[in-house]
């Protein structure tokens, strides 16, 4: 309900920086499925400079609400851990916590193959008969 509320309210500030196509653009930016998150920073940081050569300054709370924005739901709790019980956040705080975020993701994958393969039992050639 908060994020939903900052959200809102940070639209009423961007629309009242520059026109309403290029609020549009940047409330419609959306991480791509597929795409890394050091990509997704990239194109979210070119989109900034554009606008900085537009004359339209984003503070940096702003953007780190902007860059939340375009995280999909499966970031939900992500987003909720870093908005909650702060009173701002930063840019910094939020961009290093996405790329950490997918590093420890990818990490576990790569911990859980290894862990499969280390596992793996092979069959035997001449299987042991039983004497009783």
């Amino acid at each position: 309900m908060l994020y939903t509320i900052l959200c809102v309210v940070l639209k009423a500030r961007v629309i009242n920086l520059c026109d309403r196509d290029i609020a549009t653009r940047i409330f419609c930016f959306q991480h791509k499925k597929g795409t890394s998150m050091n990509e997704h920073l990239n194109d979210f940081n070119k989109m900034i400079v554009d606008l900085k050569n537009l004359n339209v300054e984003i503070n940096d709370e702003d953007k780190a609400l902007l860059l939340l924005n375009s995280l999909p739901d499966t970031y939900e709790h992500l987003v909720t851990t870093l908005l909650y019980g702060k009173e701002k956040i930063k840019f910094i705080d939020v961009s290093n916590a996405l790329v950490n975020n997918e590093y420890r993701k990818k990490d576990q994958i790569v911990h859980k193959e290894s862990m499969l393969e280390a596992l793996t039992v092979r069959g035997r050639r001449n299987p042991r008969r039983f004497r009783g």
